[in-house]
């Protein structure tokens, strides 16, 4: 049995899916639903139900799966007791079509295949070649059924099982052609809704295909055209009113007043980039009229101890008055380019004998950092990681190791980033959205708070 409890809630909805199997049970998923606090009671409501139905469809699809598994397990145990070679192997072909780690039915399926007696090779080879046939003539399902009887005949044979395949993908290219044309043809007539289902069963035919999710925006969007939203359009009034007034505030230096105004066109569009843009310029423009502090007296005297300690090359001294300084004037440029000058020299190495293990121990630093490069270059980043990792073993804290390493970790983050937010936007398209969401969550817990994901 399969329980769904929902911790109940408008603005943050929990969910937990536990099963029931003899006398145990054990946890399937859990999550969080939240909504956004810009949207209308009914519009969370709709969210929650849609998300709701869709978690209750994964489940009953789920549950489908798994006994369609346990009969079809059970149908081949039954044929193979029997000696019924063949309608054990089609059960156990049918197992491992959904499940193909299923090692029992991998097992099953060897005995079956080693139990069924020799075809008629000549039945064989008519059933190959009518399949080769009408394969070259694009006669997708009679290749198909050609196929499926030549591996009737001979179980597991690896020709007909790869023009099998090859035919099954011919059949899935001609219809998402025929999909593909059907839809545009409804474009071109302004029938939006059977324009919206052709891309849908374009996209059955091929999963994720780029002609057919884009198609599917520009009509999903031209649909939408001739019925704005009320919301979005009084939204977009509000963006620009504060927009113009934040302008008109900022040509006037009245910065407070800008800062207001591109505020609440932040409000009407959360993340906007002229909008951001433009309240950092405002922020900026106050900052640098607000009147800057003389250099005080303990400055000065700080300053004039540094000159003296630095003459006399006491570098200790010299960089706590420079820090002295640096509390009378914070982030002062003539303090810290003395200080950096200071700390450089009493950190000068004192010349010393290369011990021969040290020499090794440089050798071995040179040669990860090579490797490490070398993997860079060719984008291995966890490669890259590894021997980032033996060169910082051998020379601790260096710092092009230590930023190699960063950079390294930086870019397979991305990259992994870029792999969740593609699968998620493919299986949007495919309006496979649980799966989406386990997507784009994966993508958020590489990039945390990423507005995109």
């Amino acid at each position: 049995m399969i329980v769904l409890g929902i911790d109940p809630g408008t603005a943050a909805l929990g969910y937990g899916i536990v099963e029931s199997t003899a006398g145990r049970v054990r946890e399937v998923d859990h999550g969080c639903l939240v909504t956004s606090p810009d949207r209308t009671l009914p519009e969370r409501l709709l969210e929650i139900h849609a998300h709701s139905d869709a978690e209750l469809v994964r489940m009953r699809r789920d549950t489908d799966a798994k006994a369609l598994i346990t009969k079809q397990m059970a149908a081949g145990k039954t044929a193979l007791a029997k000696k019924q070679f063949a309608d054990a192997a089609t059960a156990f072909r049918a197992v491992l079509a959904s499940d193909a780690t299923n090692s029992e039915a991998k097992t099953l399926l060897a005995k079956a295949v080693a139990g069924a007696p020799k075809p008629n090779d000549e039945d064989y080879k008519l059933a190959l070649s009518a399949g080769l046939g009408a394969y070259k003539k694009g006669n997708w399902l009679g290749a198909i059924n050609s196929y499926t009887e030549a591996l009737r005949l001979r179980p597991g044979d690896e020709t007909a099982t790869a023009g099998l395949n090859q035919a099954r993908l011919g059949q899935k290219q001609a219809d998402y052609t025929s999909w593909m044309a059907k839809a545009q043809t409804n474009v071109g007539t302004k029938k939006w809704a059977d324009a919206l289902a052709a891309y849908d069963e374009a996209l059955k035919a091929k999963p994720g295909d780029k002609a057919a999710t884009d198609g599917r925006k520009d009509a999903l969007a031209r649909s939408k055209e001739t019925t704005p939203d009320p919301t979005m359009v009084a939204r977009e009034a509000a963006y620009k009113k504060a927009i113009t007034a934040g302008l008109v505030a900022f040509k006037a230096k009245r910065w407070a007043e800008a800062i207001a105004a591109y505020d609440e066109a932040l409000k009407a569009k959360p993340g906007d980039v002229t909008a951001t843009k433009s309240r950092a310029a405002a922020v900026k423009a106050r900052m640098d009229e607000t009147p800057k502090p003389q250099p005080d007296a303990a400055y000065q005297a700080a300053m004039a101890r540094a000159d003296v300690a630095t003459r006399a090359k006491k570098w200790a001294d010299a960089i706590k008055a420079y820090d002295e300084a640096l509390k009378a004037k914070p982030g002062d440029a003539t303090a810290l380019q003395g200080k950096r000058t200071a700390t450089a020299e009493s950190t000068k190495p004192v010349p010393v004998p290369v011990d021969p293990k040290v020499k090794t121990t440089e050798e071995t630093f040179k040669a990860a950092l090579t490797a490490a490069q070398v993997a860079s270059a060719k984008k291995q980043w966890a490669e890259a990681v590894k021997s980032y990792d033996a060169a910082l073993k051998a020379k601790p804290g260096d710092p092009g190791a230590t930023a190699g390493r960063a950079a390294a970790l930086a870019a397979q983050r991305k990259e992994t980033y870029a792999a969740w937010m593609q699968r998620g936007q493919a299986m949007m398209a495919a309006k496979k959205y649980a799966e989406a969401i386990t997507a784009f969550d994966t993508a958020l817990k590489v990039e945390p708070g990423d507005a995109a994901a």
